[in-house]
């Protein structure tokens, strides 16, 4: 294998280990001695750094190297993780999650686009052929390496002491900056600064599409959002219920295993996925509303599963049956301005959640079903027209 895709897969893999994941709210009450709302706040906090430092950060890429993007990037990381290992006030992790947000920004776009001038400006012709096989083994090995730490983190904050979490990621981040320094440059072409912009501007054309455009975009936002607080929730669940920390790991990684099995099964079935996609948010709506009412901790567990799992997936079918419905010259757009609301959204709702997990988990898990039936509502009209396949109405 060529060496600047074997560093590549190993780096990905890397960084894709977030060994503090599963225990990351009890490591910020523990052992820096945080509440559940400062956590959320900060959390808050981190998404609207990555958010405002997309297009400044994008200039090194495009301006000097995308190399040196990335190792500023794994700089970064080292920096704002052994920060966070000997954070004891919430200053500290204010500084910690700045650079953490600094080697998002940093890292984003940047390594794709590397990776693909190492196929598309190799020597071996054969390279550039297999580069979508390839892109697709680079993202695989990223949710690998989360799948592997949401287990295997439990376990080292069970057996090594949970204050030492942040010290072996920050040894695993150390180890996938010397995997990107050792990288081969490759300049010229740099266009992150322009994705960006584009990516800036796409949310300004959606916000100003006509009313149908508009809300089947806020659709494609919020859902996912609102289903993405069940791996928020699921911490303060379990510290409610006493739960052992290594079923910490085992519960997030039953989130990640579920999105696979219900990616794997729709993808098979052949029967219509309409009544599935435009039902996704009651389901939600009903299994938050269980979640705020189990007395049980396997029930709960099962709930946030569910959530995580139903809801981080469903945006995928109902994305295909909107692509016929859309104009070509309009599809970039459009997905590029959900993706983008999508980000400010979870961003808006981890601040809230945070005033409403302080109350009671339960209280905030209500507040979840509510939000996701109100989303029924305002959306399904919408949903009807665009998924009545026998009316190919282009927006």
């Amino acid at each position: 294998m060529n060496k600047n895709i074997a560093l590549s897969f190993a780096a990905k893999l890397l960084y894709g280990l977030h060994w503090f994941s599963p225990v990351i709210l009890l490591y910020f009450q523990n052992v820096i001695g945080l509440s559940v709302q400062q956590f959320f706040m900060l959390q808050a906090y981190f998404n609207f750094c990555v958010f405002a430092l997309e297009i400044p950060t994008g200039y090194i890429a495009d301006k000097i190297s995308r190399k040196l993007s990335l190792v500023l990037s794994g700089l970064m990381a080292c920096v704002g993780l052994y920060i966070m290992h000997l954070a004891f006030d919430v200053w500290h992790v204010v500084i910690a999650e700045t650079f953490l947000a600094l080697h998002v920004a940093l890292n984003s776009g940047a390594f794709e686009s590397l990776f693909y001038d190492y196929h598309d400006k190799a020597s071996d012709k054969s390279l550039a052929k297999s580069y979508t096989k390839n892109l697709s083994y680079f993202n695989n090995v990223y949710l690998v390496g989360i799948l592997a730490s949401t287990l295997l983190g439990s376990i080292i904050a069970a057996y090594l002491g949970i204050d030492l979490i942040y010290f072996v990621t920050f040894w695993t981040c150390v180890c996938a900056t010397l995997c990107v320094f050792f990288l081969e440059d490759i300049r010229g072409g740099g266009q992150e600064v322009d994705r960006n912009k584009s990516i800036f501007k796409s949310v300004y054309d959606v916000l100003h599409a006509k009313r149908t455009v508009l809300m089947l975009a806020l659709d494609l936002a919020l859902v996912p959002s609102i289903a993405f607080m069940g791996i928020w929730l699921y911490q303060p669940f379990l510290i409610t219920f006493k739960a052992s920390v290594l079923l910490f790991g085992v519960v997030h990684a039953g989130m990640v295993v579920c999105q696979l099995l219900i990616n794997y099964f729709v993808n098979h079935y052949k029967g219509n996925l309409r009544t599935y996609v435009q039902n996704t948010q009651i389901i939600l709506g009903l299994l938050f509303a269980v979640l705020a009412l189990s007395p049980v901790l396997w029930l709960s567990s099962l709930c946030l599963m569910l959530i995580v799992g139903i809801g981080m997936t469903r945006g995928t079918y109902l994305n295909a049956e909107l692509q016929s419905h859309l104009d070509s010259s309009f599809r970039s757009t459009f997905f590029s301005g959900v993706s983008m609301l999508g980000q400010l959204s979870r961003m808006v709702l981890t601040f809230f959640l945070g005033f409403a997990v302080a109350l009671s988990p339960k209280f905030a898990a209500l507040v979840m079903a509510v939000l996701m039936f109100i989303v029924y509502f305002v959306f399904s009209k919408h949903e009807s027209q665009m998924l009545d396949l026998e009316s190919k109405k282009v927006l």
